[in-house]
């Protein structure tokens, strides 16, 4: 029979008792029917997190195969690692149990949680911005306690929040009390104060030129950069501006004026010079009906068209005159044609621009007749001529 003592300490070690002082256990365990008996002779019950476990113990056996083996009932509590040492991992009881070939004997540890003892919270600034975050640093002593989490809270959320890991947003201007709470209820505040960047400047074109039907961008910048709220409006006058997506559209030749407003009252005007695109030159296009050259019948209808030049000439209307309306007159720009004789036909455009041609109105029916008549009237003459001189012949 042998008695073989144990001590459980981070690492577990062997202690082989001589025989001959273990001859009486020897003799009493071969009379009591042959089995392994485990005797825990010191261990420590209660262990924070983190710390090793001190287990002592003597194995008492008759046989030679006196091998042990020491498992933990919940390895999240106490860990023991291939070399029999022991740790506290987690909050909570588990049993170290030791085993021999025909004994166990269980030895339950309560683990506790390292407490906090000191707390403090603190911040680069304790001041944020409306908008903007910032985080809180937290200092937990000792450094082992084992449940570190601090719980935070804001005295105002309207002013601003804090998140569970300690970053606080600035939602609006105002002081606040931050809370930070351990779980053994350590408390901490901190105050911070939440403040609002307003707009001061308003930088953009004192002046702006365009020319009608052109656009160009049109950008503004609320100054500091980091202002709040850089919201601004624009006002302006749509008969000559039209004002989209930070673009400008002139509509109207003429002078206007762009009203910039920020939502704290900050005002700047700009001026908006719109020009015209003025005509360079007017051709006209001619489909009339001519005799030759200038030369029109008077039954001819007129027809002319003017092209202005550019085709985006902001003034493209041109106003027609005759040099005679007795011969050619113009009516809401449709010509008529009401005598013979020479005439010019002119167009002018806003600009001053214009272009003219002249033309020559004749009768054609007259032409015709006179032309019949005159041949008629050389044959009569001819007859004549002949009968006169037949009369002179003798008979």
């Amino acid at each position: 029979m042998k008695k073989i003592t144990f001590k459980l300490h981070i690492l577990f070690k062997l202690l082989i008792v001589p025989l001959f002082l273990l001859w009486p256990s020897l003799t009493s365990v071969a009379y009591s029917g042959g089995r392994d008996y485990i005797t825990i002779t010191e261990c420590t019950s209660t262990v924070y997190v983190g710390e090793g476990i001190s287990v002592d113990f003597i194995i008492t056996s008759y046989y030679n195969d006196f091998s042990w083996t020491v498992t933990s009932s919940d390895p999240d509590i106490i860990k023991v690692d291939s070399g029999k040492t022991s740790v506290a991992v987690g909050v909570g009881t588990a049993d170290l149990i030791i085993r021999t070939a025909h004994a166990e004997k269980r030895v339950p540890i309560t683990v506790k949680e390292v407490p906090a003892e000191y707390l403090n919270l603190y911040m680069n600034s304790h001041e944020v911005q409306v908008g903007k975050t910032a985080e809180i640093s937290v200092r937990i002593s000792p450094d082992n306690t084992t449940n570190r989490n601090v719980y935070f809270s804001s005295s105002d959320n309207s002013i601003a929040t804090v998140t569970s890991k300690g970053v606080v947003k600035g939602l609006s201007p105002g002081t606040v009390t931050i809370t930070g709470t351990t779980s053994n209820h350590i408390t901490k505040t901190l105050e911070i104060h939440v403040y609002e960047v307003l707009p001061k400047e308003i930088v953009c074109e004192d002046i702006v030129n365009l020319t009608v039907e052109d656009s160009c961008d049109f950008s503004v910048k609320i100054l500091p950069l980091n202002a709040n709220n850089q919201e601004y409006s624009v006002d302006y006058d749509d008969e000559f501006l039209q004002f989209t997506d930070s673009k400008l559209y002139a509509v109207k030749e003429g002078e206007t004026t762009l009203h910039i407003e920020t939502w704290n009252g900050m005002k700047k005007d700009v001026a908006v010079v719109i020009d015209r695109v003025p005509v360079q030159s007017v051709n006209i296009k001619d489909s009339t009906k001519y005799i030759f050259s200038n030369v029109i019948d008077r039954s001819a209808e007129i027809s002319l068209v003017p092209e202005i030049i550019p085709d985006n000439a902001t003034y493209q209307d041109v106003v027609w005159q005759s040099s005679d309306s007795d011969i050619i007159s113009v009516e809401d720009g449709i010509f008529l044609v009401r005598g013979t004789g020479k005439v010019t036909l002119s167009c002018s455009t806003d600009d001053g621009v214009g272009n003219e041609m002249e033309f020559v109105v004749v009768d054609v029916k007259i032409i015709l007749l006179c032309v019949v008549l005159s041949a008629a009237g050389v044959g009569i003459v001819a007859v004549v001529a002949v009968k006169e001189r037949k009369n002179d012949v003798p008979l």
